[in-house]
């Protein structure tokens, strides 16, 4: 997956490497603020279009039009300047599709733990009074308007995050390290979800997407999962109070398949190549101003979702 480098870096020039993608993220949450505000400038003028057609669908489909271009351009961008060769990171998995189905399974039981988990947990700092506010899928509305939240939650947010967290970052960090790439990568994609209680949980799913995408050189393994994923929350949402048997049905099926797929995959190593020492990367990783100020940014969107 990775392009390695042979030559000695310094740290200056690590810190070069790591400012630059940093950069990039700043940039797309300059442009995400900036079109929040346009959009609020234009709403006016909208107005008139609105009352012709279905304005929760037309809202839709604006919100997908400009998340393809606020997340996808500064990076793609990046990744010319970089001279990478984006094409790649969608080529052929060097795999069988069966082993991605069993990966699919286990990165769909994996998500249901977490979920409980981070469940628990609130639960538990509910009791001090300490809650998180939370974005939830909008279902309510026309079907047309329906859809497109669907489509933006279960196929473009996966297919925009993995082109980021495991197309650029991965590659563009792995060319020092793949440990540290499976690190800064997945710190990176924890603290994008803008919800502090999800932190730990997204963190782990951003790790165990980057070693599929190693072990099959391709993203597209990790954006077939992180599309079930994201329609498994969806489905979650859909089940009425009275038939919550269904969930713990589907959990246990889940959790069964994902057992026997571990089981089949116990002779089967994915092996992840360490090129550098991976303190080393993670100290200057964490020395670079453009990261530095990244993680404050989103850190304290993070910090936000806190209601006290």
């Amino acid at each position: 997956m990775s392009d390695r480098i042979i030559q000695t870096v310094t740290p200056r020039q690590l810190r070069r490497e790591f400012n630059g993608v940093g950069l990039t993220f700043l940039v797309v949450f300059a442009l995400a603020v900036g079109a929040a505000f346009g959009y609020q400038r234009l709403v006016p003028l909208l107005e008139p279009y609105y009352q012709t057609v279905d304005r929760q669908a037309a809202e839709a489909g604006i919100r997908i039009a400009v998340t393809l271009i606020v997340m996808l351009l500064p990076f793609q961008a990046y990744a010319a300047i970089k001279k990478m060769k984006t094409g790649r990171f969608f080529g052929r998995c060097q795999g069988e599709w069966r082993d991605i189905l069993e990966l699919v399974l286990i990165g769909l039981a994996l998500n249901l733990l977490l979920t409980f988990i981070v469940g628990i947990l609130s639960l538990v700092l509910s009791w001090s009074n300490i809650q998180f506010t939370s974005s939830q899928l909008i279902l309510q509305g026309k079907l047309p308007a329906v859809i497109l939240n669907v489509i933006q939650t279960a196929v473009v947010f996966p297919f925009c995050e993995e082109f980021i967290f495991r197309g650029v970052c991965l590659r563009s960090f792995g060319r020092m390290g793949n440990y540290f790439a499976i690190f800064a990568s997945s710190l990176l994609f924890s603290l994008m979800h803008g919800n502090l209680i999800n932190i730990l949980p997204s963190f782990f799913l951003g790790a165990f997407l980057a070693v599929v995408t190693m072990r099959f050189n391709s993203i597209l393994p990790a954006v077939i999962i992180h599309i079930a994923i994201n329609l498994q929350t969806v489905a979650l949402q859909l089940v009425p109070v009275q038939y919550s048997w269904v969930i713990g049905l589907s959990c246990v099926i889940i959790y069964a398949l994902a057992l026997i797929a571990l089981i089949r995959r116990r002779h089967k190593r994915i092996i992840v190549r360490r090129e550098a020492n991976p303190w080393i990367l993670i100290q200057q990783f964490f020395l670079s101003w453009a990261i530095v100020i990244t993680l404050i940014v989103y850190g304290v969107l993070n910090i936000l979702t806190l209601k006290l």
